[in-house]
């Protein structure tokens, strides 16, 4: 992170891309669909530990549904492509980013050669190597695996490294997670209005999430459309009536 710090302070805005003495990058992306916020954010210490391991600046990008630095920015970590690359953010009177546009970020160099998102039987075979030649690899690489799909394999690697704060049981995860984010303005003030309407006081409430709306909320056997036929729930949403509103309840 001190690194990070010091490269971001040495090379500002375009000069990160640009600078021939800049570090390499490493960008996580979301460019389609790319799962949930877990799937978005659960791999923050995945994505510190690759970028470590390839001595790489990490910086994270997403413009669905809307850019990253709408909803969430910056706090002691920046990790924001720069405002004034091509290619990257939507024009002033765009609220996504253009196909066109897109082109830019989808024509990076990955990582991993992967088809998908979702690592296949003979990717952990390959980890070592990829990362290997990640730190010689393009001055820029983008990534978008979801490691947590085989965590039970990244937390015996790390065990065999004598590490015990691991990837995805960390206590540590919400340090990570505050060291990159603070809610941006409009995020705030709807927590604050929250705060406020149930009288809470930081630090001091408990709170559950129940997620009973999710396909999860059904018989194995049982494949449910969302409310919309063409699509499953979990692009849609659950439907709230009937057998699969009894059985979520």
């Amino acid at each position: 992170a001190n690194w990070h710090k010091k490269m971001r302070l040495r090379f500002p805005g375009a000069k990160l891309f640009d600078d021939p003495d800049a570090p390499k990058l490493l960008i996580r992306t979301c460019l389609d669909l790319c799962g949930g916020l877990n799937d978005r954010l659960g791999q923050l210490p995945w994505d510190l530990y690759i970028a470590n391991q390839t001595n790489r600046i990490l910086l994270l990008h997403w413009h669905r549904p809307v850019p990253l630095e709408h909803l969430l920015i910056p706090n002691e970590l920046d990790w924001s492509v720069p405002k004034t690359m091509p290619g990257f953010f939507p024009n002033s009177n765009e609220i996504r980013v253009s196909r066109e546009a897109m082109k830019v970020v989808r024509s990076l160099p990955e990582l991993f050669d992967l088809d998908e998102s979702r690592p296949d039987d003979t990717f952990w075979s390959r980890l070592d190597a990829s990362l290997s030649n990640a730190r010689n690899d393009a001055k820029i690489l983008r990534h978008r695996l979801l490691g947590h799909l085989n965590e039970d394999i990244l937390e015996e690697r790390m065990g065999r490294l004598r590490e015990t704060d691991l990837l995805h049981n960390t206590a540590s995860f919400g340090t990570i997670f505050w060291m990159f984010f603070r809610p941006a303005t409009g995020v705030q003030q709807a927590l604050d209005s929250v705060y406020d309407s149930l009288q809470l006081q930081p630090n001091s409430y408990s709170a559950i999430h129940c997620r009973v709306r999710h396909p999860k909320a059904t018989p194995k056997d049982v494949i449910i459309k969302g409310k919309n036929q063409e699509y499953t729930a979990d692009k849609t949403g659950l439907p709230w009536h009937g057998a699969t509103k009894a059985h979520a309840v």
